[in-house]
């Protein structure tokens, strides 16, 4: 396992997730505002944070596959049976 990888891994998934709530919480805001100087930026928020996390969930699926992060067993542990006569 390489610790760098694994750290970009966790680091690029935890944005696409915040970016996701983001996009949520300004889709709300988009849909009730509370005035009504918010015309068109919750929107290009909303949509921003949208593009922003489904670009960081493709780079930290790129860095998982790689690193193992996905719940492979790693090559290198493998099991070996050794019997005594």
């Amino acid at each position: 396992m390489n610790g760098w990888r694994d750290s970009m891994y966790q680091v690029t998934f935890g944005l696409a997730l915040v970016l996701l709530m983001s996009t949520v919480l300004f889709l709300f805001v988009g849909l009730n505002p509370k005035h009504e100087e918010y015309t068109y930026l919750p929107w290009l928020y909303s949509g921003l944070s949208a593009v922003g996390s489904v670009a960081f969930w493709v780079v930290s699926g790129r860095l998982g596959r790689t690193s193992g992060a996905q719940g492979e067993m790693p090559a290198v542990a493998e099991t070996a049976v050794i019997r005594n006569p």
